[in-house]
């Protein structure tokens, strides 16, 4: 009997569970179903306002106001993107404005340098009064300009150095930074490059400099293809010299403690050693996409120790006057390099200018670089023969290839310590 009355309990209890949640259920569908139809397109038409990716959106008012919600939305939309993007070009233009500043800065220092005046702060109205032909060079008279000049290589050979040069002469305009545009950021269009050059007269040469483009073809086909009559600068270096200052670099970044001989490879013909040797290869690649007479090879240690020989090789080759003279350079015995004369009038200029671009030594006024023929001590003697004969026979084709000689270290003249 008392086993009778539990069940009896459990299954009313049972049931009256089963009408609760039937309650339940039934007043959520009442409250979803009160909901109005207005009330939803509301709600839908909130969520759209921050999700403007919808190609068409849902419409809730029927086929008669269908187009008028769609253009309603569209409008919204459009106002959302063109917020965030103005957002963006307003960060954008804060780059760039700080940029032109930058140049503007910039092209001051250079008219005191081509004017020879005392005074490196002076300002470019003052000289704007005194030479008629500079007045013509307002700065609203300024603009981007795509580059008509590339330095594309090679990477440790000076290309920053003769970057900094030829931003001293009045009729250059540099980009300041590695733009990498043709290997990295081709993507970004024309445009994007574009906005990357210094503002510059139409008179002036724009030059961008990246020294990676060199060691790409697909780099070179789509320079061809962007102008295939630019012009191009090269800077070469001594293979054994760029193999030493190579391996300086990236075992003092990672504190490396390999021997120089085992960071090379071991043997003379190794992938590495092959690859900073072989300008070569290179160079054939890009006369066989650009005639000769736009491509121009200088040794980089030219560029160091005579550095207005080098500039007015370049300013022939780009058809420009000459910028700098010689009364700006002396010799200096210490260093065994033409280095630029502290007593000029346009040295203040000269050294604001190539200390910025870390490529002068104020106390010398000579360009940092590693010269000479140091001893290589550490490198066992055959080690270092084999290297140099397997360097020998790369330069000599690259001489063949390119017309003319450099004073390179050979096999006949080895310093070892």
């Amino acid at each position: 009997m008392a086993t009778f009355k539990v069940t009896t309990v459990m299954a009313h209890f049972s049931h009256i569970k089963f009408l609760a949640i039937v309650m339940i259920a039934s007043f959520m569908l009442a409250v979803l179903v009160s909901l109005s139809f207005r009330d939803f397109e509301k709600v839908a038409r909130v969520g759209q306002r921050w999700t403007p990716g919808y190609e068409k959106p849902p419409d809730f008012s029927g086929r008669k106001n269908a187009k008028a919600s769609i253009q309603k939305y569209r409008g919204r939309s459009k106002q959302f993107l063109s917020k965030r993007r103005s957002d963006g070009d307003e960060e954008d233009e804060e780059k760039e404005k700080n940029k032109d500043e930058q140049n503007d800065d910039r092209n001051d220092l250079v008219l005191n340098i081509t004017k020879g005046t005392e005074s490196h702060k002076k300002t470019k109205n003052a000289v704007l009064k005194e030479d008629a032909i500079v007045a013509s060079g307002i700065k609203n008279n300024r603009k981007q300009h795509l580059p008509n000049c590339l330095i594309i290589g090679f990477r440790n050979c000076g290309t920053s150095t003769l970057k900094e040069l030829l931003s001293l002469h009045p009729d250059v305009a540099t980009a300041q930074a590695e733009v990498q545009y043709f290997t990295l950021n081709i993507h970004r269009g024309e445009e994007w490059y574009r906005r990357q050059m210094p503002r510059s007269f139409d008179s002036q040469v724009t030059v961008e400099e990246t020294p990676s483009y060199a060691m790409s073809p697909l780099a070179l086909d789509r320079i061809r293809k962007f102008n295939a009559s630019i012009k191009l600068i090269l800077l070469v270096r001594d293979p054994i010299i760029r193999l030493r200052s190579d391996y300086a670099v990236e075992t003092r970044k990672s504190l490396d403690k390999r021997t120089f001989q085992d960071w090379c490879g071991y043997v003379a013909i190794s992938p590495r050693v092959m690859r900073t040797a072989n300008f070569a290869g290179p160079i054939q690649e890009i006369f066989r996409r650009f005639p000769r007479k736009n491509v121009l090879v200088l040794d980089n240690d030219q560029v160091n120790i005579k550095p207005l020989k080098a500039l007015r090789e370049v300013e022939e080759f780009l058809g420009l006057n000459a910028g700098l003279s010689k009364s700006d350079f002396i010799y200096n015995r210490m260093e065994g390099a033409n280095c630029f004369n502290k007593q000029s009038p346009r040295y203040a200029a000269v050294e604001e200018l190539l200390t910025e671009g870390l490529v002068l030594d104020p106390e010398t006024g000579c360009l940092i670089s590693e010269r000479g023929r140091r001893s290589h001590r550490g490198i066992e003697d055959a080690f270092y023969a084999n290297l140099v004969g397997v360097c020998e026979k790369f330069n000599n084709k690259l001489f063949r290839i390119i017309g003319k000689r450099f004073d390179w270290i050979s096999t006949t003249d080895l310093q070892l310590g």
